[in-house]
């Protein structure tokens, strides 16, 4: 990847219940900066040739993500809290990652300064909103912010950079897949399983599909679950990504529409 590449989020959320339909659109302009890699100076040693080796699978590098722009279009039901969900959609901004050559997220380099940030943007949140629903909402990010694992976890959700992180190695075989637990939103604080497989190659561009299931203990009901997205050879972060779910909880039919791409 450049030292400086810039990614266009689009989600659009559907809410369907007994006939009627509410949509909600969300723009994300994502900034990666390429900082620096690490893990040079480790060393495994070989008792066999009595010698120590650099360790290859220590190599990471580290990546800064600034959220450039959000724009918000919500429901009529939600027209009045579009301001407010853009302002909280800035919670991750300058968030620097550490991720390995497969392209997984490793840790979160200034997560203590993350949380510094978020309480800054609430303070300022709470002096234009206020009541119970608020601040209900803004605990529930407070939680998010409780360990890194967390962090983790809240910026895999496709909504925010898992798209960006899909997993896939730079080196792999024809017959490569991978499973991981994967988060659509916060909105529905539940885990799901994708599946990433390798599907063809067309001159230096690679071509993946992905599915997903529920859990066992689930009690969303998934009627579509598919998506693609294609990346350079050698880089972990694809050039496009599209992926659109249907689910259903109780009577209410929610569909999720994913895509990025990169512009440079």
């Amino acid at each position: 990847m450049e030292q400086n590449s810039i990614f266009l989020l689009r989600s659009e959320l559907i809410n369907s219940e007994k006939g009627q339909k509410e949509k909600s659109f969300f723009e994300h302009i994502l900034r990666v900066r390429f900082l620096r890699e690490t893990g040079h100076d480790i060393t495994i040693y070989d008792p066999e040739l009595k010698m120590h080796f650099e360790d290859r699978n220590a190599w990471a590098s580290i990546y800064e993500i600034e959220t450039v722009d959000v724009s918000v279009k919500c429901s009529r039901r939600l027209q009045k809290a579009e301001d407010f969900i853009r302002r909280i959609n800035h919670k991750y901004d300058w968030i620097q990652v550490r991720v390995n050559a497969k392209g997984k997220i490793l840790s979160i380099e200034n997560k203590d300064e993350l949380k510094k940030r978020w309480v800054r943007l609430k303070e300022s949140i709470l002096k234009d909103y206020k009541g119970a629903t608020v601040e209900r909402a803004l605990n529930k990010i407070d939680n998010r912010f409780g360990t890194e694992d967390q962090i983790v976890s809240a910026v895999s959700q496709y909504f925010y950079f898992g798209l960006l992180f899909p997993g896939i190695p730079q080196k792999h075989g024809d017959t490569w897949n991978n499973k991981r637990f994967i988060e659509f939103s916060e909105y529905e604080e539940e885990k799901f399983e994708e599946q990433i497989s390798y599907d063809h190659s067309e001159n230096d561009l690679r071509t993946y599909n992905i599915s997903g299931q529920i859990f066992p203990e689930s009690n969303t009901i998934i009627d579509k679950y598919e998506g693609n997205l294609s990346l350079i050879k050698g880089d972990i972060f694809p050039d496009n990504a599209k992926i659109n779910i249907i689910f259903r909880r109780d009577d209410i039919t929610n569909q999720w529409n994913f895509t990025m791409y990169r512009y440079n």
